[in-house]
């Protein structure tokens, strides 16, 4: 019962970071320019939330880096990814993940749109596919200490548990206040149960 309470509580804190991001679009939008910038700030803010020793500045951080993840330098694919989002706040989630697949049409690397296909899926129960797009958004933004944590979550719904902890580890060595790090003690005490 307590496993299952945690998991809501871990799925409720996933369902936040699909919210909608603030608009941020300038002149040079979706150019190499415009990409390299936005990859230089992703890294920048990556080293200091790695570095960060208080809780409130890494919360500030992550959610900085979750904005910049929501831009995609394509104001067509930011906007289905804005529906696909509200979508999914519905319930409508066959409806998400069919702006999403558009949204991949026009921008098959960009891999907020792999991490909120993932999220839908896991909110449907389909975990085999959610893990197969966790997997390609990973490949693409390897730091996405989101993916990981669902990575997390798919093991705990498997009981899984050293899978679990395997993928939590990783997303805490990204981002050290992760709300889900809360679970490694039950996590640790689970995956040595398991052996016993």
């Amino acid at each position: 019962m307590r496993l299952a309470a945690i998991l809501l509580v871990c799925l409720m804190s996933m369902i936040a970071s699909v919210g909608s991001p603030s608009a941020q679009s300038g002149p040079q939008e979706g150019s190499e320019q415009w990409r390299s910038q936005h990859q230089q700030k992703l890294t920048d803010l990556f080293k200091r939330l790695k570095a960060s020793k208080v809780e409130a500045d890494a919360k500030q951080l992550a959610g900085q880096i979750w904005a910049l993840w929501h831009q995609s330098g394509d104001s067509d694919v930011d906007l289905l990814m804005r529906q696909a989002r509200r979508m999914s706040k519905l319930g409508r989630h066959e409806a998400a993940i069919a702006i999403i697949d558009k949204a991949l049409h026009l921008a098959p690397k960009y891999s907020e749109a792999w991490n909120l296909r993932a999220t839908v899926l896991f909110y449907m129960g389909r975990d085999t596919e959610s893990v197969i797009n966790i997997q390609r958004t990973l490949a693409l933004e390897p730091r996405h200490f989101g993916a990981l944590a669902g990575m997390t979550l798919i093991n705990m719904r498997a009981k899984n548990w050293y899978g679990a902890l395997k993928s939590l580890r990783l997303a805490l060595k990204i981002h050290p206040f992760l709300n889900e790090r809360n679970l490694v003690p039950r996590l640790e005490q689970l995956a040595k149960d398991q052996d016993l």
